[in-house]
Formats: C-alpha cells, structure tokens, sequence
C-alpha cells in the first residue's frame, strides 16, 4: 500500500470531520421570525386563514375573485390579496 494514499484518506477524513462540526453550528432561517410574516401562501393556507374548504377556496382563485400569481406550476395567493377580498365582503356587506 503506498504510504501517500493513507495520508490522503486521513486528509480527507480531517476535512469531512471540520465540515461536520461547521454544519453544527448552522441553522436555516425560519418563516417565523419575529415581525415578519408570509408574503404568498397556498390555496389551501388561504383557505384555512379564511376558514372555508379547500373546493370553495379553490372556486375563488378559478373566478378571480382572490388574484393569484403562478410561480412555475405552483400557485400562491398574496396575503394582501386575501385581505381586499376580505375588505370587498365586508363594503358589500354594510
């Protein structure tokens, strides 16, 4: 065996060890950072938020009634949107 092939291996072993202990020490952001909140959420958070089921929820994006963005396949909803909807129930209401 040569000699240098065991001193890479230990190398290698030395550094797979410090990425270990770098990797303890990080953590990933969180969304529930104190004073902030959620720009877009899904059809289903906007129907939980809004306590209706997802199928009517779902009617709402589909009609227009709630704008909602297309982000790849994915579709989100804007909170702000959520709350002119909110405010346009609650004029029509009065």
């Amino acid at each position: 065996m040569n000699r240098n092939s065991g001193l890479a291996r230990r190398q290698s072993h030395q550094r797979t060890e410090k990425t270990r202990e770098s990797d303890e020490d990080f953590t990933l952001p969180t969304h529930s950072a104190p004073g902030s909140r959620k720009l877009l959420v899904t059809v289903e958070e906007m129907a939980q938020m809004l306590s209706i089921g997802r199928p009517k929820a779902w009617q709402l994006v589909m009609r227009g009634e709630v704008v909602s963005v297309l982000i790849g396949r994915s579709r989100r909803i804007a909170v702000s949107a959520i709350e002119a909807y909110i405010e346009r129930l609650m004029l029509n209401q009065a």
